[in-house]
């Protein structure tokens, strides 16, 4: 019979543990499930993050909350053994999504500002050049994202760790990449509430900072 009292609180995405009392006394990581009414438990109303405001990552504060045998799921420090890289393709394929729908409303603007212009006009040959530019960021995301996929299973740890880094890299600077500049194809209507683009660029910029954060990537990449 075991049985635990945990006091934490988690922080972000970290937690940040106080005191454990483990009987019969044996260190180690466990993955338990708890019912987020047990007594001790406090959800804090705290998630307010840009780009993140329809998600829920608020952070729990446990407080001598006892856990019991049965709600430990499988053995110490068995989740520390486990393929948990889904994670970022998760990441991957959420930002190579909002590139895809900025990148795709581009075009959309595109079309209707080449009708104004003679194909062979500076303006028109701007717009082209524009396109040209998203659509090479656009395509080495899924490219890297699709290269993933098809190798995950066959990659030692060290080589799926780089592409994994490498494929969100390019998949959140592309979404941001194409966003920004998208916005400023279209100018001060861009910015409207009532069209998506400013809403795309909303939700690529946390993808340069959900962990691995870029600039780190680059660091290990490297």
């Amino acid at each position: 019979m075991m049985a635990t009292v945990l006091m934490a609180q988690k922080h972000g995405v970290h937690y940040r543990l106080q005191r454990a009392i483990t009987l019969p006394g044996v260190d180690c990581l466990l993955n338990v499930m708890v019912p987020s009414d047990r007594p001790g438990i406090e959800i804090l109303d705290d998630w307010d993050a840009l780009g993140m405001r329809a998600t829920a990552s608020n952070s729990i504060k446990f407080d001598n909350v006892r856990l019991e045998q049965d709600e430990v799921i499988g053995a110490p420090g068995v989740i520390l053994t486990k393929d948990l890289s889904f994670w970022s393709l998760g990441y991957t394929a959420v930002y190579v999504g909002i590139a895809e729908a900025a990148y795709a409303y581009c075009l959309e603007h595109a079309r209707t500002q080449l009708g104004y212009f003679e194909e062979d006009s500076a303006q028109a040959t701007r717009i082209h050049r524009q396109i040209g530019e998203l659509s090479i960021t656009i395509e080495s995301a899924r490219r890297a994202t699709q290269t993933l996929v098809l190798l995950r299973s066959s990659l030692s740890k060290t080589d799926l760790t780089y592409m994994l880094n490498q494929a969100k890299y390019l998949a959140t600077e592309a979404a941001y990449d194409i966003a920004q500049k998208g916005l400023r194809m279209m100018g001060g209507t861009g910015i409207s509430r009532e069209l998506p683009m400013q809403q795309y660029l909303r939700d690529a910029i946390p993808g340069l900072v959900m962990p691995p954060a870029n600039d780190r990537i680059i660091e290990t990449v490297g």
